[in-house]
């Protein structure tokens, strides 16, 4: 490197006699540079600035010095390494180098670029400007653009609308300052520039555009201001306009005054029926050029004359009941109906409704409607007659029997009335149950079937003269069915297999005795491991599930997806339902204390390192998530690097602490050595069966040095400090050394009384841990 630079070197030998040196050597080193000058060639006129810049490229320490020659001369004055010459006359034409040397004196001499300093280039003191021409309403033939220059001749460049932006024509030499061109639809969009040119250059003057306007088109045929019509009538506008140049090219837009929306694109507007929205609508005609000058013509509007399209009807009603005659008609707004009866006016009611609330004999007559649109325009209506009559048509309803699912109803009907009538209508309700039947006019009593029990209906009865009227309104009758008889809560069949052996329940149930309104069933568990028994009985425990079973035929159905380990509860419930409507549920009784078998325990969580020792190490970590039955043991893994060189420990959960975390110690390692661990944990499940789960995350440690000091090992003190805690240490693992072998001894003993008593059948495992630990 350049830092190298004048470093001495010498080689020493040496023996059992001594060492000798060499000579000294001198390291010399020296960087290229590069020279380049910006900006290149330059075309200047007299009197001009000129700035030229020598960039020199090399180490970035290095200093350099700068020297600039003329057509290889020297440049006394120049040694910066920009060249300023303020004002250039022609002997600072030429070409020019710049010299840049270094520390180490390596000389770099860059290209050379010419400067070329000529006379004034010619200048634009006047542009053309822009024309625009209204053809059709002047006799001007030709548009005139004026450009001058400090030279006597130039030139135009014309550029005709129909050719390519990027194509000019051969430029013009003219002896005016003056050029013309035809005004025409053709040349509207023509550009001109006008150019002057001398031995120093030739200049460009901006644009000019030739803009020529057409006037709008002329509408010589406006659309009626006003067109009265009827619904359901045709209706046309009509528009005709004339317009410069062809005029076979106009285009005609009508609109709407609504929302200004296109309607038609003739001459000629055509509505086929008109309806009662288009009153009062305005519509516009616009003509449209060829070049997209619009004229908008005089509004047209609809009168749709008024009409009714509701007309009063005949009736026939007893005494004292009400009427109401209706009349409604279109064309126009803010309509104002007058009612007559034999052509005498009545008092005046709001709206197209004349109502009669108790109706008498002078009421009977002939009736008609005037409705009066905002606009003063009357329509009236065709005559519709009331006729009265004074007797009662229905009378003596009774309730005979009310059965399971069926009521028989009796009553009496005026025998004067009794042709008049077209029909009996009954109408029974109840909730979301409703049933309407229509019976003879001689009907005196019915038999209603197919009701659902324990609702209550109201049932009405009404004589039927016509579609509107009802001889003394409805009268009405309340009852109440029974409830069903047919109804019966589902048997579960007991099996006495209490303890399963899969995840996996099958429920028995007996056939009901009958089927009739059975809709379907619904079997309802719960896990009552962490749930007592009031709350069971109270159905308030918050892990229960239902599933619906559609079929009513079913015997048996069977639930899987349960928990491990777990007790449940099963119940059924069967549905009835008729019409659709749900109106009873039957339970069975509760089979409970349904076990589930163990299974393997999820992953023991959150395994990590405590401390480290030089062949020891302890770990510690949390249970399962999901024990899935009664944990036994744990297995810790453990190997050099990744696995390498695995080894397990069974690790018994009466020799870990029953704190959480769970804690464990792993000697007899490898000091200085890389290992991982993993942990899983095992389930009992019977008959010296385990199911081991699957294994935690892997964690990494490296045991510590052989020769490590406690420094190295994280603990921090003094010489003196340190001796101190290694006595204690060591007093206190000798007595820890004679509690824990006389806890072995006693742990033995007791074992051994258990197995004499033989129930040491689980604890095979605890005996060989108690011999290990003594």
């Amino acid at each position: 490197t350049v830092d190298m630079n004048n470093t001495q070197y010498y080689c020493v030998v040496s023996n059992n006699s001594g060492s000798v040196e060499s000579d000294r050597a001198h390291l010399t080193v020296y960087t290229f540079i590069e020279a380049m000058i910006a900006p290149h060639d330059q075309l200047v006129e007299v009197s001009s600035r000129v700035c030229l810049t020598c960039n020199a490229v090399g180490y970035q320490s290095s200093t350099f010095k700068y020297y600039w020659r003329l057509n290889g001369s020297v440049i006394d004055v120049a040694t910066n390494r920009k060249l300023i010459i303020v004002a250039v006359n022609e002997s600072d034409h030429g070409n020019y180098e710049c010299v840049v040397i270094n520390d180490w004196n390596v000389i770099s001499i860059s290209t050379s670029v010419q400067l070329i300093v000529t006379r004034h280039r010619p200048q634009i003191l006047t542009n053309p400007v822009n024309v625009t021409v209204l053809i059709g309403g002047t006799n001007l033939s030709m548009a005139s653009f004026e450009c001058t220059t400090t030279t006597a001749d130039h030139s135009w460049l014309v550029i005709p609308p129909s050719k390519d932006p990027t194509y000019y024509e051969k430029p013009r030499l003219i002896s005016t300052s003056t050029q013309q061109v035809n005004v025409t639809l053709a040349t509207n969009g023509t550009l001109l520039f006008c150019q002057a040119s001398n031995a120093s250059g030739t200049v460009t003057s901006s644009s000019a555009t030739l803009t020529i306007l057409v006037p709008p088109p002329m509408i010589t045929r406006h659309p009626k201001q006003l067109i009265n019509a009827s619904v359901g009538e045709m209706v046309i506008f009509q528009c005709i306009a004339t317009s410069y140049g062809h005029a076979n090219n106009l285009k005609y837009f009508w609109l709407n005054d609504v929302d200004q929306t296109v309607v038609s694109n003739s001459s000629t507007f055509v509505i086929e029926h008109v309806t009662p929205e288009d009153d009062s609508t305005f519509y516009q005609c616009v003509a449209v050029n060829e070049n997209g000058t619009a004229t908008y013509s005089r509004k047209g509007r609809i009168n749709i004359l008024p009409h009714i399209i509701r007309q009063p009807e005949n009736i026939s009603v007893p005494v004292n009941s009400s009427v109401a005659l209706c009349c409604e008609a279109v064309g126009g707004s803010n309509f104002t109906y007058q009612w007559r009866k034999d052509d005498k006016l009545l008092a005046s009611q709001d709206g197209g409704v004349y109502i009669i609330d108790r109706v008498v004999s002078e009421d009977m007559g002939n009736y008609s409607c005037e409705a009066t649109n905002s606009r003063g325009e009357v329509a009236i209506s065709l005559h519709a007659i009331i006729s009265v009559f004074d007797t009662v048509a229905i009378s003596d309803v009774t309730v005979e029997s009310v059965a399971d699912v069926s009521v028989t109803l009796k009553w009496k009907i005026s025998r004067a009335l009794a042709p008049t009538i077209l029909y009996i209508l009954v109408n029974i309700t109840a909730r979301q149950d409703a049933i309407t039947d229509f019976y003879p006019a001689n009907a005196e009593n019915i038999t209603v079937t197919d009701l659902i029990p324990s609702f209550s209906y109201n049932i009405s009865i009404a004589a039927v003269f016509n579609s509107t009227s009802y001889a003394n309104n409805l009268i009405t009758v309340t009852i109440t069915v029974p409830e069903c008889s047919v109804c019966n809560e589902p048997q579960l069949i007991d099996t006495g297999n209490k303890s399963l052996s899969s995840l996996m329940f099958t429920l028995h149930w007996l056939p009901l005795p009958n089927k009739t309104l059975l809709d379907s069933f619904t079997l309802f568990y719960t896990n009552t491991s962490l749930v007592d028994q009031q709350t069971l009985i109270r159905r308030q425990q918050p892990d229960q599930r239902s599933i619906e079973l559609i079929s009513p035929d079913l015997l048996e159905y069977t639930v899987d997806g349960l928990s491990p380990y777990s007790t449940y509860c099963f119940w059924l419930q069967s549905v009835y339902s008729k019409r659709g409507i749900t109106f009873d549920h039957k339970q069975s009784t509760i089979l409970c204390d349904i076990l589930t078998p163990t299974t393997e325990p999820s992953a023991p969580l959150n395994l990590k390192v405590e401390e480290v020792g030089h062949t020891w190490v302890s770990v510690l970590w949390t249970p399962p998530l999901y024990k899935n039955g009664i944990i036994q043991y744990y297995t810790v893994y453990y190997g050099e690097g990744l696995g390498h060189k695995s080894y397990n420990l069974t690790v018994n959960v009466m020799e870990i602490t029953n704190q959480l975390p769970l804690w464990y110690m792993i000697s007899n390692l490898t000091a200085n050595t890389s290992y991982s661990v993993t942990v899983t944990a095992s389930t009992y499940v019977g008959s010296k069966h385990y199911l081991e789960g699957p294994r935690s995350s892997m964690v990494t440690f490296k045991t510590l040095q052989e020769n490590a000091t406690l420094n190295q090992a994280g603990i921090v003190g003094s010489k003196s400090q340190s001796n101190a805690l290694i006595t204690g240490v060591a007093a206190g693992l000798s007595i820890a050394v004679v509690l824990v072998l006389i806890t072995g001894i006693l742990f033995v003993l007791v074992v051994y009384i258990l197995c004499i008593q033989n129930v040491c059948e689980h604890f095979f495992v605890t005996i060989v841990s108690g011999i290990v630990l003594i």
